[in-house]
């Protein structure tokens, strides 16, 4: 980088400097490998502007179980569904059930950046254990593009709750 430094007409004075400057960068491997992660930046930048709302990712959750987690489907009981499943600690986001051992899922979705809130997955895991599970097995899943240092730190200490991020991918032709 600092041979790139060096090559810079600095201050750049009009527009050829800045012209030149850019044909010496990727005349050079190490500035067309700089480029290259200066594009990917931006491109991963504009990625990031791709927002989704919660609502909308649990619709595509509901509709795509049995694709995204094989052996589960949304979890029914006489009262209610699977998804917004009411409890005395809150709604959870989508109830899930393996058909094979009757294990239950609790998933909790966050749009975004998934932060130590999310944790609250686990008094609707208790509540589950509780009031539905009949002695079988109850597992967390929080689903969200990413998530922050605490949660991720967090999530270390707890087996029985799993981070898995999504990607949304849309093209146009």
């Amino acid at each position: 980088m600092e041979k790139l430094k060096s090559l810079a007409p600095e201050p750049y004075k009009n527009f050829n400097d800045i012209d030149t400057f850019l044909h010496i960068i990727v005349a050079e491997e190490e500035g067309e490998n700089a480029l290259r992660r200066i594009i990917e930046r931006e491109v991963l930048e504009v990625s990031k502007q791709f927002e989704i709302s919660e609502r909308a990712l649990q619709e595509i959750i509901e509709r795509n179980l049995t694709r995204l987690l094989p052996g589960f489907s949304i979890y029914e009981d006489e009262e209610n569904g699977g998804i917004e499943y009411p409890t005395s600690v809150g709604r959870i986001d989508v109830l899930a059930v393996n058909e094979k051992d009757k294990e239950m899922l609790v998933i909790e979705l966050k749009s975004g950046i998934a932060s130590i809130d999310a944790l609250k997955i686990l008094s609707y895991m208790q509540w589950v254990e509780d009031n539905l599970a009949e002695g079988k097995k109850v597992k967390g899943l929080i689903i969200a593009q990413n998530i922050d240092d605490k949660l991720k730190y967090a999530l270390k200490r707890i087996s029985d709750v799993e981070f898995k991020k999504f990607w949304i991918d849309i093209k146009l032709e």
